[in-house]
């Protein structure tokens, strides 16, 4: 079977690309832009760094190799590269089928651009093999949602993922078109991690908003899915400001009605937070005990309301 991890061997499987939850139609994007998936990755903004961001083994495997570049003002590396199949994966099984041999193979492509910006680095990642030559060890899972809960309209949340905490590893997917807040997605904030949030934002700094005059769609995950400027100038301007977004902005709270009286009070700091459906806002967790958002995080670690040390509801403790 074709592996995700190197579509052609048999290598070991990697997670897949965080896509549209349903493959809805998506509008095209604005004049001057391009959907691009964005990864913030966490090594040093210099080119030694960069360099430790590829997945060496994997290009060393298909001969790609990296070239310097500059994106305007912005050292960079890119990679390149295709790999052929001279046979089709399906291809036996339609030949059993007709009785004949089906000669049929197939080449997949693709490309990274990794750049340093101030003191971040990047990943911009393009077409089928392009998130297969970063090293995935070296990508913050927590960027995509970062920005989205600072960024989304409060009231257009379109898709939601979430895994609930247990056993079962048990993974929620939820769509809604026309877009509403975070709190009618009935997120249980004790026991469930939200890893993947799309909606909409009209920050008039992206070039996406300026050019369209309206809001763009967003899909936030362990990526960033979002249209950037085809420029060098604005492709570094349009991921500045998604910078400025996550080290400034507070996450936005989304309240149900002007009328609910169960909204907590205006956060204190600027950081990650993960949703609550009770409140409708955005709650600390005081621990992180994985690296991924999509992964379990520690709750308060308060007594009170009948939980345990550990923040989860003791046997027959209320929830509060």
């Amino acid at each position: 079977m074709r592996s995700a991890n190197d579509p052609d061997d048999g290598a070991d499987r990697r997670p897949p690309e965080q896509l549209p939850l349903f493959d809805p139609t998506l509008p095209p994007a604005p004049v001057g832009t391009y959907p691009t998936t964005v990864y913030r990755l966490t090594v040093p903004s210099t080119a030694d760094g960069l360099a430790s961001a590829l997945n060496t083994d994997y290009l060393r495997r298909h001969g790609f190799e990296p070239a310097p570049h500059r994106v305007a003002d912005a050292p960079a590396l890119l990679v390149l590269g295709s790999a052929p199949r001279a046979r089709a994966e399906w291809r036996d099984i339609l030949s059993g089928l007709v009785g004949v041999d089906v000669a049929l193979g197939y080449r997949s492509g693709g490309g990274a651009l990794l750049l340093a910006v101030d003191d971040r680095a990047y990943a911009l990642t393009f077409g089928t093999l392009g998130r297969f030559m970063v090293e995935q060890e070296k990508v913050d899972p927590t960027f995509g949602v970062c920005f989205a809960v600072r960024a989304l309209l409060p009231g257009d949340i379109r898709q939601v993922r979430r895994r609930m905490l247990g056993a079962s590893g048990r993974v929620d997917r939820s769509l809604v078109p026309g877009g509403q807040p975070i709190w009618r997605y009935g997120i249980d904030k004790w026991g469930e991690i939200v890893g993947q949030v799309c909606g909409r934002t009209d920050n008039p700094e992206l070039t996406a908003c300026r050019d369209s005059s309206g809001a763009v769609r967003v899909e936030g995950g362990e990526a960033l899915r979002i249209p950037l400027g085809v420029t060098p100038e604005r492709l570094l301007a349009d991921l500045r400001e998604i910078d400025r977004v996550c080290r400034q902005e507070s996450p936005r709270r989304i309240w149900s009605s002007s009328s609910r009286s169960d909204r907590c009070a205006p956060p204190t700091r600027v950081r990650r937070r993960w949703p609550t459906s009770w409140t409708g806002g955005w709650r600390w967790p005081t621990r992180r005990i994985s690296a991924s958002p999509f992964r379990a995080a520690s709750w308060p670690t308060s007594n009170t309301s009948g939980r345990t040390g550990s923040g989860c509801p003791a046997p027959g403790g209320a929830r509060p």
